[in-house]
């Protein structure tokens, strides 16, 4: 059993009591930042052919040049989605594609590698499909604040006395804005749970539940 006073697990020792919560843009169009972390050629697919592209993965997106000139680029969020693809063509089935997207957009863009033998083009297309993921996932973590979910209510705070387990999470506002707030799962009461949101570990008043 934990002293009286002790702090829950999780919980930082003298953290100031915020008010608000954050939140963060999450346009497709934010510059891109840094250095590329990966540069390589792929193709992507246009109005029914496939044309070769220069890319450029950054830490928080992904920018490709075409031949003719055009120039693209991606910001991404915790919300962008990398999936691995095929297509029903004949001759696009034999390429290793993937395709990013965007939650609830119309954006979506498919790329596909191509090399000297199908193990070859599946490696190429992992690395690329690994590296996205893992700039995804990069972007994720740095707007959550350092906190380990915890099971323990908040000395005092009655209404966190159902806890089963609680800590912060990225909420999609809309397209372009995502906030991180505090989150409870409560046991449940009757024919129901409940999913409680908080501005911060504080827990001094839900915002919604």
């Amino acid at each position: 059993a934990r002293a009286p006073g002790a702090r829950a697990p999780g919980a930082r020792r003298g953290a100031p009591r915020r008010r608000g919560f954050p939140s963060y843009s999450a346009s497709p169009d934010q510059p891109l930042r840094g250095v590329p972390i990966r540069e390589g050629s792929l193709w992507t697919m246009s109005q029914d052919r496939i044309e070769p592209v220069a890319c450029s993965l950054y830490v928080n997106g992904l920018a490709f040049s075409m031949a003719n000139g055009m120039e693209a680029s991606i910001s991404l969020s915790p919300f962008a989605l990398i999936r691995n693809c095929r297509f029903n063509s004949a001759e696009w089935s034999k390429l290793k594609s993937f395709k990013v997207s965007l939650l609830d957009s119309e954006h979506c863009w498919y790329f596909s590698v191509k090399g000297d033998g199908e193990r070859d083009a599946e490696d190429a297309r992992s690395g690329w499909v690994l590296d996205l993921s893992h700039a995804i996932s990069l972007i994720t973590h740095s707007l959550l604040p350092a906190f380990s979910v915890t099971c323990d209510p908040v000395p005092g705070i009655t209404h966190t006395n159902r806890r089963l387990m609680a800590g912060y999470l990225i909420h999609r506002d809309s397209a372009t804005s995502v906030s991180v707030l505090f989150c409870e799962l409560n046991a449940h009461c009757g024919t129901c749970a409940k999913f409680v949101l908080y501005e911060n570990e504080h827990c001094e008043s839900p915002i919604f539940d």
